[in-house]
């Protein structure tokens, strides 16, 4: 396993996971039951399973004992508009006054389980948590959920940084690893993402735990002709991961190509069989999902707008004749980004389903940004000692460029399945949620190969527009929630529609305000300070070290 620098990580990686935890609990606490996305389907199915202890199908109904928690609480209607009628909506959202009709008992009707195509896993898992099926108890459940799922951010975060760590801990630019790891950790989509009762914590905790698996130990081994049982092992981690959701599926691709270039250049023959006993362990634990999805609605991905289009007779084909639609330019006005294929995790601000429309100038303030980082990148390639550098981390860790590629390849088939569905690209950030601590590392390397000062100006302009953003969507979501304009009386307003969650998060937000702080500012003190012998970096240079 390689060695991974570690002198100054524990107290890092300690204040760390006491910032994320809480950033996960605050924004839990601050969403009302089912403002997370899908919340409330997730809920279904899970409750289903409890039921029949069986996955559901996704044309069967929601269980009538949902119901009574369903109008407790209110509700985000624009995102969720079959609840408008028999729901409370939320009172500081502008709803018009003719769509609040009577409640009907046979609205049941309209909430097929939409969800029932993802896998297994996650379902099964919560469905045994269970106590009761009064609104309490129900209430109590769902904030289990998420709790469970914010330890899960904690842990994938953690994660992150020690594959991070094995990446770049020889290269003399820290902010790859302190930096990526913050962002990844600071960013609205990732908190809103894990802290909601779904099935995306799982995946993505799965996901990064075969990616941490293959850097630190299978990929050396290949090279030394590694012992096929860890291999396989690989195999049944990634198969753990997509029967939580199939969004993860980009790890198949990307671990069939990186064992092939890693084993290949040894022993042709092992390297073929090291693919084989992969995907041996794959399909033993999903190839039965796989072979469920594909005889139930036609296709073999969880993909819920696929499903739609292979029920319409409509396939994979029908979706690529949509290519030229797609609306590539990313400037068509405020909603924009999020339909463009490649470019809807260029938010910053978020509100769960409250709230996914990105103001103009936050979308501008990171559009440039990325600019900036993609131009210095490009001129890179012209100055040669930095471009060695640059070949060097690819070259070596081609398993990172192999992610970024299917994850968008992923992200570009979710547009084209929901262009057939519905008509217009739609929102399939999941798709790229995986690679997001690969992209802001990417996004980072630029300006880290440019020097210090470029490299903390960039970090701290990610960082500020980050945290300002999430935490801007955090007072607005408690304003549309609750109808009041003071963040405290809102804040204290919001507890009765928690069971775990039902304590004033005003305090934990300045604490967890003081600790985004305190590690912004480790993460500037590592660019300023250097962790690598400057003898290493001109190995590196030379080409010694970088492309060994």
């Amino acid at each position: 396993m390689r060695k991974i620098h570690i002198n100054s990580n524990f107290a890092y990686i300690v204040v760390l996971s006491f910032f994320v935890f809480l950033r996960a609990w605050d924004t839990s606490s601050a969403q009302m039951p089912f403002n997370g996305w899908d919340e409330f389907n997730h809920i279904g199915v899970s409750y289903h399973v409890h039921l029949y202890n069986k996955m559901p199908v996704s044309t069967d109904h929601l269980s009538m004992d949902l119901f009574p928690l369903l109008r407790a609480h209110p509700h985000p209607t624009g995102s969720y508009p079959f609840f408008i009628g028999f729901a409370k909506l939320y009172p500081g959202a502008a709803i018009k006054d003719e769509h609040n009709v009577p409640f009907n008992e046979g609205h049941d009707k309209q909430f097929d389980l939409y969800e029932a195509q993802h896998g297994p896993l996650f379902y099964h898992f919560l469905s045994k948590f269970v106590s009761g099926n009064d609104p309490h108890s129900l209430l109590a459940w769902i904030d289990t959920g998420r709790l469970f799922n914010c330890i899960l951010f904690v842990l994938t975060v953690i994660i992150w940084h020690f594959i991070l760590a094995n990446i770049f801990y020889k290269y003399d630019m820290p902010i790859l690893l302190y930096g990526g790891t913050l962002l990844f950790a600071s960013y609205s989509i990732s908190s809103f993402n894990f802290a909601r009762f779904s099935n995306d914590s799982f995946s993505l905790f799965f996901g990064s735990l075969a990616i941490y698996y293959y850097i630190s130990y299978i990929k050396e081994k290949l090279k030394a002709g590694l012992n096929l049982l860890p291999v396989f092992f690989l195999g049944l981690l990634s198969g753990v991961a997509v029967l939580s959701k199939a969004t993860v599926l980009i790890l198949i691709p990307t671990f069939i190509i990186s064992i092939a270039i890693e084993s290949f250049k040894h022993h042709r023959a092992r390297g073929l069989m090291s693919i084989i006993v992969f995907l041996s362990g794959y399909l033993i634990l999903a190839g039965s999902y796989h072979l469920r999805n594909y005889e139930t609605y036609g296709v073999i991905t969880g993909m819920q707008e696929s499903v739609i289009n292979s029920s319409h007779g409509q396939g994979t084909l029908d979706a690529l004749k949509l290519l030229p639609q797609l609306p590539w330019n990313i400037w068509n006005g405020n909603y924009s980004i999020t339909k463009n294929p490649f470019f809807y995790n260029k938010f910053t601000f978020i509100g769960g389903w409250s709230d996914i429309s990105n103001p103009l100038y936050l979308s501008i303030a990171y559009d440039y940004c990325i600019k900036i980082c993609l131009l210095m990148i490009f001129l890179v390639f012209f100055i040669p000692d930095k471009r060695n550098i640059l070949f060097a981390v690819v070259h070596n860790n081609l398993e990172l460029p192999l992610a970024i590629l299917f994850g968008f390849l992923g992200l570009l088939y979710h547009s084209l399945q929901s262009s057939l569905a519905y008509g217009m690209s739609s929102t399939g950030g999941w798709y790229g949620m995986l690679i997001l601590p690969i992209i802001f590392s990417f996004l980072l390397l630029g300006p880290a190969l440019f020097g210090k000062i470029t490299s903390f100006f960039i970090f701290t302009y990610l960082a500020l527009l980050f945290n300002y953003s999430h935490y801007l969507g955090i007072i607005d979501l408690l304003q549309k929630e609750t109808g009041i304009n003071s963040v405290s009386a809102a804040i204290n307003n919001i507890i009765a529609h928690h069971v775990i969650f039902k304590y004033s998060i005003f305090i934990p937000l300045i604490v967890e305000s003081a600790l985004i702080i305190a590690l912004s500012l480790f993460c500037i003190m590592k660019i300023f300070r250097d962790t690598h012998s400057r003898a290493r970096v001109q190995d590196l240079d030379s080409g010694k070290l970088g492309l060994a």
